[in-house]
């Protein structure tokens, strides 16, 4: 008499198998989604403690830097030049400023200002085989629509796989197209390799980027940017449109932009020894999550923007982060340091025209780079 085999192997044989063949299949079927997923652009992290920046000299009683806000005016020679800003006496950390007696009211100006002219860059597109969605911020600093934000934002206006507008409002909503004017290809063949990585690391050193904001004539809002760097622990406004703990369709219809007052933190440099300020920390806030780079710290006295966002340090929640950012100063130096001549000098002129320029004749090779580290 023939014994019968039994039926649980059998399936279970079976079950094996098909989830072998789920497994292999699941790429694919991911790519062939619609949807698209959120890939909020994360905040490069620092250590609590960096050990890359070195601490600048503590203030002085008097006022050496300019506290003038630069503004698009021509540059007094077209001779592209890449000396530094000239350095005050050397006990006096260059940059640094003592602020006026700040009132409420001065703080309500200088936030209204901010808010009016930050906006939000946001790209779609396709990485590493998956349709992804890009949030950062950034600040408009000239009424044809200049925008300065992060380099590890911008960067994504290189790929011909993304799409990239910049909305303005809160909600974001009004939507422009927009361009590359400048990004530092220094930073690109520092950081190329970390595209798309989630849990980068940086040290915020040449991490900016100018945009411009494609228009029919349009005058926009903007904030004034100054070299002139407050002292420690004085007030200072921070805005931006953070969005680490929003779903996708939260973010592409329901993005509201966040501004918060702060305290200016360690002041640092970049070189050691050095005596300019390249960047500082600030104290934790709502805003210390991803989707705040490329945001602009600005002076609670007069609203002029001195900082721009580009990392924070390690932490669980937003309270027990710090956000670092690059001073505008450091922005101005490096633009000399690579022949640029400065701010004034790259935003003086025909801002389109130089943009077409930029995009014609060096984002293909910048693009190239990252297209390296691209599966």
């Amino acid at each position: 008499m023939r014994s019968k085999r039994p039926f649980f192997p059998k399936l279970f044989l079976l079950a094996v198998l098909l989830v072998v063949v789920a497994i292999a299949l699941y790429p694919y079927l991911r790519r062939g989604q619609q949807s698209t997923t959120l890939l909020v652009q994360p905040l490069p992290t620092q250590t609590s403690h960096p050990t890359h920046l070195f601490p600048v000299a503590a203030t002085v009683a008097n006022p050496t830097a300019s506290t003038s806000p630069i503004s698009k005016q021509p540059p007094a020679s077209k001779t592209k030049t890449s000396a530094p800003i000239a350095q005050p006496a050397a006990q006096t950390p260059t940059g640094i400023t003592i602020t006026k007696n700040i009132d409420e009211s001065d703080i309500a100006a200088a936030t209204k200002s901010l808010r009016e002219s930050t906006v939000n860059l946001f790209c779609t597109g396709t990485l590493n085989g998956f349709r992804e969605s890009m949030s950062g911020t950034g600040v408009i600093i000239d009424p044809a629509g200049v925008v300065l934000t992060s380099a590890h934002v911008a960067q994504f206006m290189l790929l011909k796989t993304f799409t990239c507008i910049i909305r303005t409002g809160s909600p974001a909503n009004t939507a422009y197209q927009a361009s590359l004017l400048y990004l530092p290809p220094q930073w690109i063949a520092e950081n190329a390799y970390k595209i798309g990585e989630s849990d980068a690391t940086s040290t915020g050193q040449y991490d900016f980027a100018f945009v411009y904001m494609q228009n029919t004539g349009k005058t926009f809002p903007r904030s004034n940017i100054t070299t002139g760097v407050p002292p420690k622990n004085d007030p200072v406004i921070i805005a931006a449109y953070p969005a680490q703990y929003l779903n996708g369709n939260t973010v592409q219809s329901d993005l509201y932009i966040s501004s918060v007052a702060s305290t200016l933190g360690t002041l640092y440099t970049f070189t050691e020894g050095g005596k300019t300020i390249d960047e500082f920390s600030l104290a934790s806030s709502a805003l210390s999550q991803s989707g705040s780079s490329g945001g602009g710290v600005a002076r609670a006295e007069d609203g002029a923007v001195f900082g721009l966002i580009t990392t924070q340090t390690q932490g669980d929640n937003t309270s027990q982060r710090e956000l670092n950012a690059i001073t505008v100063g450091h922005i101005d130096r490096s633009l000399k340091e690579f022949g640029e001549g400065g701010i004034e000098a790259l935003m003086s002129g025909d801002s389109a025209q130089k943009s077409k320029d930029f995009m014609t004749n060096t984002a293909p090779t910048l693009a190239m780079q990252l297209q390296k580290y691209i599966r």
